[in-house]
């Protein structure tokens, strides 16, 4: 089997000292080092497995690089070990940062280019916004009031849901988005029907409002703004969760990038 480690010391090209847990630190192996391997490296760590007094005692084995390391019959131990993948791949768009993206109302079309974004690279954002009509995402606009059933332990009742477009863009769905539900017996229907209005009045109401809003309150500069308001948001963002997990495989494993 294997594990992720990283190499904690060489010592003359013939043994090195790897370390992969808590525990499991400065463990010898005694092999030919070759030229390629370096100190701090990520590395695969290759483990036997022998059962004493049925409890499982492992053996180093031998070492690849991270690129080579299988990637079947792998055994994490703990699960910081995890955010070795992370330095070793340099991604750090992990799930806790995509919660923090979902939190801030970041614009899907910037995690699309994470990347770019992280480089400053903005040309596909001036290039979306060049391309953008208010005027056509109107017209293609599409919203509809889907009705189903509700049950509810046997108690069935007509309930309804605004079904719309939505934008990989949080600028053009603030201003276009429409979200709403119906059911005859809730109090906070939405959008809000004013008196004697049904409820599909109402919905097309808010089309009529948002058509009207978008044509007067759309501005390229604006959404440009807001855009790389977000970008600086998703940097900031993956920065921090960059440097927190430097920090906890530096607590648990001792372990810092050269």
């Amino acid at each position: 089997m294997w594990t992720i480690g990283y190499i904690s010391a060489i010592y003359e090209k013939d043994f090195c000292l790897l370390t992969y847990s808590h525990v499991d630190k400065d463990l010898v192996l005694r092999r030919e080092i070759d030229a390629t391997f370096h100190k701090n490296e990520i590395v695969g760590i290759k483990l036997s497995e022998k059962i004493i007094n049925g409890i499982s005692d492992y053996k180093v084995e031998d070492i690849c690089h991270y690129s080579d390391l299988p990637k079947s019959d792998i055994k994490i131990f703990y699960a910081y070990q995890n955010y070795l993948y992370d330095i070793a791949n340099n991604r750090f768009d992990t799930e806790n940062f995509y919660i923090s993206m979902k939190q801030h109302n970041v614009s899907r079309i910037l995690l699309n280019n994470l990347q770019k974004v992280l480089n400053r690279n903005y040309d596909f954002i001036y290039d979306y916004i060049d391309n953008i009509s208010i005027d056509s995402l109107i017209k293609e606009r599409n919203v509809k009031i889907v009705e189903h059933l509700y049950d509810k332990n046997g108690d069935y009742s007509c309930r309804a849901e605004v079904e719309c477009t939505e934008y990989l863009d949080s600028y053009l769905n603030s201003l276009l988005h429409i979200v709403g539900s119906y059911s005859p017996y809730c109090v906070n229907n939405s959008p809000k029907q004013e008196p004697n209005e049904s409820y599909q009045q109402a919905v097309e109401r808010v089309i009529e409002e948002t058509k009207v809003n978008a044509k007067s309150l759309y501005l390229p500069k604006h959404h440009l703004n807001h855009l790389l308001q977000e970008c600086s948001v998703i940097e900031n963002c993956y920065m921090k969760e960059k440097n927190e997990i430097l920090d906890k495989v530096k607590y648990y494993l001792e372990y810092t990038p050269l």
